[in-house]
């Protein structure tokens, strides 16, 4: 007998009905089932309503199964695995609002590990652009500012003003070194690259002179 393999490959997803007050999250466990067992997973759901943070406890174990939860708000945030000790694939997608209240109330690093990495995508908005700018220099963790900082790399030029005096307060002042090194290197690069390229292309008065 081959012995089983892999892990859990979830799908979550929710629903809030306003008219009867119900949050439904449902879960699906998407993994091969020739290849891996039907998990049983005892989980941790934290949701954030009304100013409020209230822990539910479930128990995962069908294909296909949903879990309703009376709330009388649509709820700020459901967050899945609040703990973050289930080992799995898992596909959960949040709102750029859910990603903004998760990184700023989830406790976990992890969950501002997601946060960061999700609201990424939607940098150019201006309430994610500084709240990010907040993450670079004053997260308590150094991956999570590098990891925020590193948001700004496709938009460095376009919002040059916003960005350069944090990107240059954490050069200088960041108490780890190789944030301040990678910040410094940034800097340099999209402040004197565009110049350098400005006065160096063809029929430039610094190219004339050369």
């Amino acid at each position: 007998m081959v012995p089983w393999q892999g892990h859990p490959e979830l799908e979550i997803s929710k629903n809030y009905d306003a008219a009867k007050q119900v949050l439904t999250l449902r879960v699906k466990q998407l993994q091969d089932l020739s290849q891996c067992p039907l998990y049983k997973l005892p989980i941790d759901i934290d949701i954030y309503s009304g100013g409020k943070k209230e822990r539910k406890r479930v128990v995962i174990e069908d294909v296909d199964q949903s879990f309703n939860f009376n709330c009388p708000v649509n709820p700020d945030l459901v967050n899945f695995d609040a703990e973050r000790q289930l080992l799995c694939v898992k596909t959960y997608s949040k709102g750029t609002d859910e990603l903004i209240f998760q990184l700023k109330n989830a406790p976990l690093f992890s969950d501002r590990f997601e946060a960061i990495s999700n609201l990424s995508a939607s940098v150019e908005k201006n309430d994610v652009l500084q709240l990010l700018l907040k993450s670079a220099e004053t997260d308590p963790w150094f991956e999570l500012r590098n990891t925020a900082m590193n948001a700004f790399e496709n938009i460095a030029t376009s919002h040059k003003d916003e960005i350069r005096p944090v990107m240059l307060r954490v050069a200088s002042n960041d108490k780890n070194t190789n944030v301040r090194a990678r910040q410094y290197g940034f800097y340099l690069r999209i402040t004197w690259v565009p110049i350098w390229k400005t006065h160096t292309r063809p029929g430039s008065t610094f190219h004339r002179t050369q």
